[in-house]
């Protein structure tokens, strides 16, 4: 990150909390959607890039508060809330204790198939899926997948991402491909099977590198970037892995329906790069396709433990 970036977000802090002692910021990491930074080595600030980034965080900061208390792990607990922007920075921003831990992305080979780790995954997800959802209603969580979808209902965000698809994926698609496509979106989304499921809060974006790690004593330390939360269906957050130890009710349909989702970020990618004009992020996902689209064999898990 060039430090210009890293001294308007130091500079955004400062205007915002003038009480914090800025000693060091270093750039943490970026996603599609945010930037986090480490300030004074046990602050982590999260700044999103876009508007409807800033309104899925304002979603984080009525619900995180409420949902800590129902979690066996660590979550962020968000201690500076920029509600004020300015010409510094335009969206409002959120800072919160370190949640000390290695990611599971970088954790050694050897250990992906340990058990501590998945049980106790497994067990926060039934947490996570257990929370009242009037609860989560009350503060604002949408029932859609995808946040630009204009519709607050799972299947029609569903909906929403197959007419980008057609706009966005299959010109760069052959005629076959294209209906591959089109007839796994059809299946999908005709079955009433896979409409059936008992609506949880969902964390939407639980990939290995925001599952925190402890490796000295065994155990989880904790889940971050809640942004994607959502109420819709407990299949997408559970992988293959953690089903052995995930104490839930499970449906005929529910397989089907996870291997559904487990296909959709090569598109997301495609889409994404191509509306903000990311070519690596289009290449990626055009080389999933044949893996996750074009091929009858069943769909491993996304992240690399399965």
């Amino acid at each position: 990150m060039k430090d210009t970036h890293l001294k308007k977000y130091r500079a955004a802090i400062a205007h915002n909390f003038p009480q914090l002692l800025i000693t060091n910021i270093e750039y943490l990491a970026e996603g599609w959607n945010s930037v986090a930074c480490r300030v004074n080595e046990d602050l982590i600030f999260r700044f999103p890039k876009r508007a409807e980034v800033e309104q899925s965080l304002l979603t984080e900061t009525r619900l995180l508060s409420q949902l800590a208390p129902y979690l066996p792990l660590a979550i962020p607990n968000f201690s500076y809330i920029a509600t004020a922007t300015n010409k510094i920075y335009p969206f409002i921003f959120v800072g919160y204790p370190l949640i000390a831990g290695t990611p599971l992305q970088d954790c050694p080979e050897e250990l992906l198939k340990a058990e501590w780790w998945r049980q106790a995954l497994a067990k926060f997800l039934v947490a996570l899926h257990l929370f009242p959802l009037e609860k989560a209603t009350a503060a604002e969580v949408p029932k859609k997948l995808f946040p630009n979808s204009p519709v607050n209902d799972w299947r029609g965000s569903f909906q929403h991402l197959y007419g980008e698809t057609e706009e966005m994926v299959f010109p760069l698609l052959k005629q076959e491909q294209q209906n591959k496509i089109r007839l796994r979106f059809t299946d999908f989304l005709n079955d009433e099977h896979n409409f059936t499921f008992k609506p949880t809060l969902i964390h939407a974006d639980l990939s290995d590198e925001h599952v925190l790690l402890d490796l000295g004593n065994q155990k989880l330390s904790g889940i971050i970037d809640f942004g994607d939360c959502c109420i819709g269906d407990p299949a997408y957050d559970v992988w293959g892995c953690l089903l052995p130890y995930y104490d839930r009710p499970r449906e005929a349909s529910w397989e089907n329906r996870r291997q559904f989702y487990l296909r959709l970020p090569t598109l997301n990618s495609i889409i994404f790069g191509r509306e903000f004009g990311d070519p690596l992020l289009v290449e990626w996902g055009m080389n999933g396709l044949d893996r996750f689209w074009f091929s009858n064999e069943p769909v491993p898990d996304w992240s690399f433990y399965s």
